[in-house]
């Protein structure tokens, strides 16, 4: 069975070390671009969602690609104390509340530039056929 694929892509504006972290340029794009580019190139990946709280952000996004599904957050999840985690259930709620749900979440992080569409896809096979959870780390 093919498992269906939600990839969340999430960006605030805020920061607490580097102001618009997510829109600094890295080899000529801003952070957003990469992982925005990767979730388009993967078939198995059935939908992407850009989570931010900027409409600078979600311009952009529009702008570059129009295969994206783009969500505002309330200021609770975009603030300095805010979870990943809790970002990604309220993603989930929202598309439960549409009647639409998933089997994988995806998430690709705009501060790790460097990810690949190879990287992508061995983890998706990964989950496939062996795990229920992977996380990717550098040590």
């Amino acid at each position: 069975m093919k498992k269906k694929i939600l990839c969340i892509i999430p960006a605030r504006k805020g920061s607490k070390g580097l102001k618009n972290k997510n829109y600094l340029i890295f080899d000529k794009k801003p952070l957003i671009y990469y992982p925005l580019l990767i979730a388009s190139k993967i078939s198995l990946i059935n939908k992407i969602v850009f989570s931010t709280d900027s409409q600078k952000y979600a311009n952009y996004v529009k702008k570059k690609f129009n295969n994206v599904d783009i969500r505002f957050r309330n200021k609770k999840l975009s603030s300095d104390t805010a979870k990943t985690f809790d970002v990604i259930k309220d993603i989930i709620q929202a598309y439960k509340k549409e009647k639409e749900s998933f089997d994988v979440i995806l998430l690709l992080e705009p501060t790790s530039p460097l990810t690949n569409t190879t990287m992508v896809n061995n983890a998706i096979s990964l989950l496939e056929k062996k795990y229920d959870t992977i996380d990717s780390v550098i040590p």
